[in-house]
């Protein structure tokens, strides 16, 4: 799939967002390196990605994202809206989960990209 995502012609997309399960792992291509979603995309000419590292739960993600765009929309870089976003979330993560829950629904987010 990534092979096929690096061949779209992306050029002047701002962000893509893959906030489905494991987007940020890749395949590995015998001596090339490894060829995952965000490097086809950035191939593509994407600007930012979101991904994930794991599999992530419904909730957190649709509360994620919701925010996450919340923020951009104003005007917010990306990379820096999704940091704003864990951060603003980690201590009421923390209120209902302890410490290691909260950062696993929390990390898998990654949003890689230009920051302005």
């Amino acid at each position: 799939m990534a092979a096929e995502m690096a061949q779209l012609n992306l050029r002047g997309t701002d962000l893509v967002v893959l906030s489905a399960c494991d987007t940020a792992t890749g395949k590995s291509l015998g001596g090339e390196g490894i060829l995952g979603m965000r490097r086809a995309l950035a191939a593509a000419g994407a600007t930012n990605v979101i991904l994930t590292l794991w599999p992530i739960a419904d909730d957190t993600t649709a509360k994620i994202i919701d925010k996450f765009y919340e923020r951009y929309f104003t005007g917010v870089p990306a990379p820096r809206a999704m940091a704003e976003i864990q951060q603003e979330l980690l201590p009421e993560l923390l209120e209902e989960y302890d410490a290691p829950d909260a950062l696993f629904l929390l990390a898998p987010f990654l949003c890689t990209g230009l920051v302005n």
